[in-house]
C-alpha cells in the first residue's frame, strides 16, 4: 500500500511551482536583495547600530530570523509556510501601521503608511507570487530598519523588522525547496544499472 507523500517536505502537496525562467530569475534577485540587506544590517550593527539596545537587539533578531526562516521554509510544508507568513506578515504590518500613526508630521509617515498597506496585502496573499511577496517584505523590513534608525518614524516600528524579514526568508526558503528540492519516497522503484 503506497504511503501518502503529503507532509514530507515543501515540494510535495504543493500547487505548481513557478518553474519558468522568469520566476527563477525573480527568486534569485529577491534572494540577492535579502542577502545584501542582511549584510547592510550587520555592518550597521557592527558600527554601533541605532544607538539603543532595544533597536540593536531587534535588528540582530531580524538577521537571525532571516537565517532561521530560510531553513524552516526550506524544510516545512507548503501550508505551514503560508500560515506562518500570513501571521508574521500581518503582525509586522500592524506594528508598522501603528508606528506610522504615532509619527504624525514625520516626512516618512505617508511612505510608511503606504508600505504598511502594500505589505499587508502581500502578507494576506503570499502564494500569488512567492518571490514578489518576499521582495515586498524585504523592502518593508529594510525601510523600517533605516527609517527607525534615522528617526523618521516612531522607534516602535523596529519591532516589525524581525517579523517581516523572517516571513520573507520563509517564503524564499520554501520557493527554493519547490524549485530545487528532490522529494524522496520509499515506494519509488529503483532503476537497474
Amino acid at each position: 500500500m503506497p504511503e501518502d507523500p503529503a507532509g514530507q517536505g515543501a515540494v510535495t502537496g504543493t500547487p505548481p511551482a513557478g518553474s519558468d525562467l522568469v520566476t527563477q530569475a525573480l527568486l534569485m534577485v529577491v534572494s540577492f536583495a535579502l542577502a545584501v540587506g542582511l549584510l547592510y544590517m550587520v555592518v550597521v550593527l557592527v558600527r554601533g547600530g541605532g544607538g539603543s539596545t532595544f533597536y540593536n537587539f531587534l535588528a540582530a533578531l531580524s538577521v537571525l530570523g532571516a537565517g532561521m526562516g530560510f531553513w524552516v521554509g526550506y524544510i516545512a510544508t507548503y501550508p505551514l509556510v503560508t500560515r506562518l507568513t500570513q501571521s508574521l506578515g500581518g503582525a509586522g504590518t500592524t506594528i508598522l501601521f501603528i508606528a506610522s500613526l504615532l509619527s504624525p508630521g514625520s516626512s516618512a509617515e505617508p511612505i510608511s503608511l503606504g508600505v504598511s498597506v502594500v505589505t499587508g496585502f502581500a502578507s494576506a496573499l503570499p502564494r500569488i507570487a512567492e518571490a514578489g511577496t518576499a521582495g515586498v517584505m524585504v523592502f518593508a523590513s529594510l525601510f523600517v530598519f533605516e527609517a527607525t534608525r534615522r528617526g523618521y518614524i516612531d522607534n516602535l516600528a523596529i519591532v516589525a523588522a524581525p517579523a517581516l524579514m523572517t516571513a520573507a526568508a520563509l517564503l524564499l526558503g520554501n520557493a527554493f525547496a519547490e524549485l530545487y528540492g528532490q522529494p524522496t519516497s520509499i515506494d519509488q522503484p529503483s532503476t537497474p544499472l
